[in-house]
């Protein structure tokens, strides 16, 4: 008799056959980067535990090979099948030319146990005693989850033909188009969100014209989720291969999926941190990265500071400059001030930047207000603004 487990599609060659061309050519993991392949992806838990070191060692630019494998996975080696089977993985692969092939047979393969299990999950729902309306509405969220899910700076950046990648893991492309379309066609981003009238020819032909300004940018924009180091470096080393890159910008760090989810959260935070400072480096870039900070700043409704940035140290010691956002107050005529506090700057002055921000037509500019530590809040009305 076949157990449920059992039964779940795999397929143990496509499984091998990656490792094994990773483990013979470590510059293959480039050509996966928009493969959706992760260490979840394989069913053999060996399998995606190898998957892990390869791709630790490969983002922290170190040789992955049978020897430096095996020397990474220490005490765990013998449970992912020793040395010896890591030589077989190598030893069996038929063409590395093939490698996106067996990576595609290993997420459809892991698509569709996920399907599996969101039927299984789907089909316990209707046995319970919730209305059916109800049991719909969690349903379709159980298989919405399967599916994928500060431009301003990579606008100017761009505008002045600096080549841009921006990583988006939170907000989705059609978002992020959109807000562009308002920043740079000043067309109310409400406007947008919920469908400019046939009749409003004003605003039809500023999103023509921004929508063309937009495309004419050097700016690639990619909004896939949970990414790793590896995956954020091979997606860097194909844009910079392909178009020129300057400029990337991954918001935010927080969503950043970690290599080795063994580590602790603040292990796995300083891992990335440290692995897009060697990036920057290696490639000649600027890397601009989001972070979240704690919330007990919003809370105690105090200014941030560098201690308050979110699960790791790391980010403030890898990092040459550190700008902090604090709301000086409050919006009107969707207007914000904001306090920029450069609170680290290895190449130059620490200070402080008055900020205005139109959230209507998402545009940031400088502006004349006094947001000095002493100042105090700004009250509703008009300020002056500096660019």
């Amino acid at each position: 008799m076949t157990s449920a487990s059992e039964s779940l599609p795999w397929s143990p060659e496509a499984e091998q056959a990656v490792l094994g061309c990773l483990l013979l050519d470590n510059s293959l993991v480039y050509r996966l980067a928009d493969a959706d392949i992760t260490a979840e992806a394989f069913y053999n838990a060996a399998h995606g535990r190898i998957w892990s070191v390869i791709t630790t060692l490969i983002g922290a630019c170190k040789a992955a090979d049978v020897i430096t494998v095996a020397d990474a996975l220490g005490d765990e080696v013998a449970t992912c099948g020793g040395q010896a089977y890591l030589h077989d993985l190598a030893m069996s692969v038929v063409s590395t030319n093939s490698v996106r092939g067996y990576a595609a047979i290993v997420v459809d393969k892991a698509q569709r146990r996920a399907l599996i299990r969101a039927g299984d999950e789907v089909q316990a729902m209707t046995r319970e005693q919730e209305s059916p309306a109800v049991v719909l509405d969690r349903a379709q969220s159980v298989l919405m989850a399967l599916k994928r899910q500060d431009i301003q700076v990579g606008l100017n950046v761009a505008g002045d033909e600096h080549h841009v990648l921006a990583l988006s893991q939170e907000m989705p492309r059609g978002d992020l188009i959109d807000r562009i379309t308002a920043n740079l066609g000043r067309v109310p981003l409400n406007i947008l969100a919920q469908g400019i009238a046939p009749d409003d020819r004003d605003n039809w032909g500023r999103v023509v014209e921004a929508r063309e300004a937009a495309i004419r940018l050097p700016l690639q924009i990619d909004d896939q989720p949970a990414l790793s180091l590896m995956t954020i470096r091979a997606k860097a080393q194909m844009t910079k291969a392909r178009h020129g890159l300057d400029v990337l910008i991954l918001d935010y760090l927080q969503l950043c999926a970690a290599s080795d989810r063994k580590l602790s959260r603040h292990h796995q935070i300083e891992e990335i941190s440290r692995g897009l400072k060697t990036l920057a480096k290696e490639l000649d870039i600027c890397v601009m990265v989001l972070s979240q900070i704690n919330r007990d700043v919003a809370k105690a409704d105090r200014e941030p500071t560098l201690a308050d940035l979110k699960e790791s140290g790391a980010i403030e010691e890898d990092a040459d400059v550190v700008l902090l956002l604090h709301p000086r107050g409050e919006p009107t005529g969707g207007a914000q001030v904001i306090a920029c506090i450069v609170a680290k700057n290895r190449q130059g002055e620490k200070r402080r930047i008055a900020l205005r921000f139109e959230g209507v037509y998402q545009r940031w500019a400088e502006c004349t207000v006094d947001v000095s530590p002493q100042a105090p809040m700004r009250a509703r009305g008009s300020f002056e603004t500096g660019l």
